[in-house]
């Protein structure tokens, strides 16, 4: 084929007039499938001219319906709404049926069944075929308002006009139903419309093909086209809601019929097959072929560059090949050859860069800073000590806006004012900023956050540090320093007060008071410091190291008992319900001493106290109440935190109440103050129950302990 190519050379050796030839083929081939849409097009256009000619044709025939309809119903409506006749509806007479109603409404409107039942579904009046007058019957009896329109009756189609009567002043209650109806005269129908139009009483539900959709007043229709003219069917909705029947209607087709022929599509649709084998077959042999040969050469000149192989010598000697392809071939072959030395150096520079990525990957891997780089608000890298601080894997957090990732965290500055992401990365660019953050993956944490601008456009490196023990252990610190110095300067100075007293020439009476009060400030330093071990160590030491049943009433005896002794103050015992927890009696005698304490000091010296032991379902209540001021509703949760005071509490160290809540929670269940009956404040330990206690002597059941132990 070669040789014959050169010595005749029948094809241009230029690409350009090898297109022009391809172009004029396809514009013959264009031609073909412009003509073959244009067919399509019209038997489209042929078919939407079908369905609108139905609707409309099968629309006018219902409208004629409609106002045979409307015309039998303005006899009808004298008879059902006229004030006139409330009486004569009411008790009808022969005298008024003989000699107004019925010639007047059966003679006027050409009715040919008329039936006025009564409310009571008795007949006042029928006229027309039986069977006919059972179906007005049931369509009639029970209709709150009136129907008018076509229906189908045993006899044939027909119009009918219900009505309900008013036949009293109460118009919301009908004293019966008037029902009229005409047949409908097919023949006189067609003649109207100039159409051959039937009517079968069969009705059809039309689907799939022929379908024209909804048509107003038929249940569905469709459309055919037959010849010359098309066939359309409408099944009529009756006013009851059933089917009227079937209308059948035929129609010359409105345009050309040669439009909707299959002959001449069908021939130009094998001439555009035949034209496009040929078509495909000779630029296959033109362009494809030769093209395809030049690329496979290319192909092994490119596998030989990415395998990093020299380029092979290359010469395109192809007769079939246009002269523009062979010119690309050569220049490929020389870019092929540069390419190969400029992947000798990237290959270099790729390894360089790849040490220096893996030793800044390693560096930030092992930061225990999160730092991450922003570009343009979406992240770019990051390291897992950021992804730990967001609470998201790193996989998900590349690529996704910032301000996406930060707002699923609760950010405050230390002062708790909320910051939104944009305010954080506002203020971090200016100075580094301390906040508080919340996330769902961990709690609290205190952040330290700077962010830096780089050499990279609208770029940033967002680093945050964890300083939440640090701030922790600084807040601990101060809330310590401040409750030594001010609670263990009072003892000491009234002890360094004492001592130089002591070294006086005293009577032994004052001489044992002034030991007394020392030994006293002394037993307060050391209710302070115990108060503060017990709080640094309050999971732990604070939890039970026994497991015992622990009768409530009486630790509340026992307890009550050693507030009379030690501070001359009666506290009553109330029993409302016999009560027995497990857990520790030691730890739970602590927490109620420590209720008992606070009770004493913020209640005036005329206040009761009171223990009150009950039970609700499976939970046992230990409460001290007394009849002070109270606790303010804001304080109420934050007298249970460390070194809480009130503002009227007087010495202390703050941490009673907080050791009555840890020791709650370590046996499972919680302390809470409200209100107590009749005033002032009620400290409950709420703790689940142990096994139902046994039956005690009913004497004993809210019985009050005044006695005091």
């Amino acid at each position: 084929m070669a040789r014959f190519a050169r010595r005749f050379p029948l094809l241009p050796d230029s690409l350009r007039a090898r297109l022009s030839g391809t172009i004029v083929l396809a514009s013959l081939l264009l031609f073909g499938i412009v003509f073959g849409a244009t067919k399509i097009a019209a038997s489209a256009f042929t078919r939407s001219a079908v369905v609108h000619d139905a609707s409309r044709t099968l629309t006018t025939a219902r409208a004629i319906l409609d106002a045979q309809a409307a015309t039998l119903d303005s006899f009808a409506v004298a008879y059902t709404e006229w004030d006139e006749f409330y009486d004569r509806t009411v008790r009808p007479d022969d005298r008024f049926i003989a000699e107004e109603f019925d010639p007047w409404l059966r003679e006027r409107s050409g009715a040919d069944a008329v039936l006025w039942i009564a409310a009571s579904g008795t007949t006042v009046f029928s006229y027309g075929d039986a069977r006919d007058l059972d179906a007005l019957r049931r369509t009639a009896r029970g209709a709150a308002s009136p129907l008018v329109g076509p229906i189908a009756l045993p006899s044939g189609l027909a119009v009918v006009s219900v009505r309900p009567i008013v036949g009293s002043p109460v118009r919301d209650r009908a004293a019966g139903w008037l029902a009229v109806a005409r047949r409908v005269q097919v023949a006189a129908l067609a003649d109207a419309l100039g159409l051959g139009i039937v009517h079968e009483e069969v009705s059809e539900r039309f689907s799939g093909e022929g379908s024209i959709g909804a048509v107003d007043g038929y249940l569905s229709a469709a459309a055919w086209l037959r010849g010359d003219a098309f066939e359309a069917r409408g099944t009529i909705a009756g006013v009851n809601g059933a089917p009227a029947g079937t209308l059948v209607l035929e129609e010359p087709l409105r345009g050309d019929p040669v439009l909707s022929s299959w002959t001449f599509p069908f021939a130009m649709g094998l001439i555009s097959l035949v034209v496009g084998l040929g078509f495909g077959l000779a630029l296959s042999r033109t362009v494809v072929m030769p093209l395809s040969r030049t690329l496979a050469l290319l192909r092994q000149e490119g596998l030989r560059a990415v395998q990093g192989e020299p380029p092979a010598e290359f010469e395109p000697d192809d007769p079939l090949l246009p002269a523009e392809f062979r010119d690309f071939s050569a220049t490929v072959h020389e870019l092929v050859t540069v390419l190969h030395q400029r992947e000798r150096e990237l290959e270099a520079a790729t390894d360089q860069a790849l040490a220096a990525e893996q030793a800044l990957r390693t560096v930030l891997d092992e930061s225990a800073e999160a730092k991450m780089l922003v570009q343009r608000g979406v992240v770019e890298v990051a390291n897992p000590a950021f992804a730990a601080c967001v609470g998201r894997p790193l996989g998900l957090m590349l690529h996704q806006p910032l301000e996406d990732l930060l707002a699923a965290m609760d950010i405050a500055s230390p002062e708790g004012e909320p910051l939104t992401p944009a305010e954080l990365i506002e203020r971090a660019l200016e100075n580094e900023v301390v906040v508080r953050c919340n996330a769902p993956t961990h709690g609290e944490r205190w952040m330290e956050v700077r962010a830096d601008t780089t050499a990279v456009p609208d770029a940033f490196v967002l680093t945050a540090r964890d300083v939440t023990e640090q701030y922790r252990l600084e807040q601990l610190r101060s809330e310590i320093v401040s409750l030594v110095s001010h609670d263990l300067r009072a003892p000491l100075t009234v002890l360094a007060g004492y001592l130089d007293m002591l070294v006086r020439d005293l009577p032994a009476e004052q001489r044992e008071r002034i030991v007394a009060s020392m030994r006293e400030a002394v037993d307060r330093m050391h209710a302070l410091v115990e108060d503060l071990l017990d709080s640094a160590r309050a999971q732990k030491a604070l939890g039970p190291s026994v497991i015992a049943p622990v009768d409530l009433a009486t630790l509340a005896t026992q307890a009550a008992g050693a507030v009379r002794i030690a501070f001359g103050r009666p506290v009553t015992v109330v029993v409302r319900s016999p009560a027995t927890v497990a857990g520790d009696p030691k730890r739970l005698r602590q927490a109620l001493d420590n209720l008992l304490v606070n009770a004493v000091k913020h209640a005036p010296a005329e206040s009761d106290i009171r223990i009150v032991v009950d039970r609700a379902g499976a939970r046992a209540l230990l409460a001290v109440e007394d009849t002070g001021p109270g606790v303010p509703p804001e304080a109420r949760e934050a007298v249970f935190e460390r070194f809480a005071q009130l503002g009227t509490s007087e010495g202390g160290s703050g941490l009673g109440l907080y050791i009555v809540r840890t020791i709650a929670e370590t046996h499972d269940g919680r302390a809470y103050v409200e209100d107590a009956p009749g005033g002032g404040a009620r400290f409950v330990i709420d703790l689940p129950a142990a096994a139902k206690p046994s039956r005690t002597n009913p004497g004993q059941r809210g019985r009050e302990d005044s006695s005091n132990a």
